[in-house]
């Protein structure tokens, strides 16, 4: 009886042995996939916001040279190739916006990417010069505030006011 006693033991205890070796094997392994899906969407997210910064960018100096070309020559080709360039870049911006905020993990990022582009969309060629510089320099903090909402949602803190503060363009300070 001692024997069938023991044989039962050591065969619950292997049994409970592999079943809690299940256990912790799964829940490592699950820890590890939920580690990748959300190192894949970090990356994601850094490479959709970088996009949309740079198209931002792109587009909120093809607006400002659209404007000084207008100024200069509104009914040139130099104006025209501004107007085009402008054009194409706001589509550039538009696609990296959509792609930003298929993968943004806050709606804080979203909203600031939207008011960014809309800053950028009122930079318009008809303005006077201290409408211009207005809304260069909205543009311009509205973008520093897209980059730090960005980096907080990316990297998981508050961002230091170096990231806030976006720098000027040469032609900005052009008379």
């Amino acid at each position: 009886m001692e024997t069938v006693l023991a044989g039962a033991v050591a065969v619950v205890g292997t049994l409970l042995g592999s079943i809690v070796t299940y256990w912790l094997q799964r829940r490592a392994s699950d820890h590890g996939e939920k580690r990748l899906r959300s190192s894949q969407l970090r990356q994601e997210r850094i490479e959709a916001y970088g996009a949309f910064a740079a198209a931002a960018t792109t587009l909120r100096q093809a607006r400002t040279t659209r404007w000084y070309r207008r100024q200069d020559d509104s009914g040139g080709s130099a104006y025209s190739e501004a107007r085009a360039a402008s054009d194409q870049a706001q589509g550039v911006a538009l696609h990296a916006l959509f792609r930003a905020q298929i993968v943004a993990g806050e709606n804080d990022v979203t909203a600031s990417a939207q008011n960014a582009l809309d800053a950028i969309d009122e930079i318009r060629p008809g303005l006077s010069r201290p409408e211009f510089q207005a809304k260069l320099e909205n543009s311009r903090l509205l973008l520093a505030d897209f980059v730090a909402h960005a980096s907080r949602d990316v990297m998981g803190w508050e961002t230091s006011p170096a990231v806030r503060e976006l720098p000027a363009y040469p032609d900005e300070a052009r008379p």
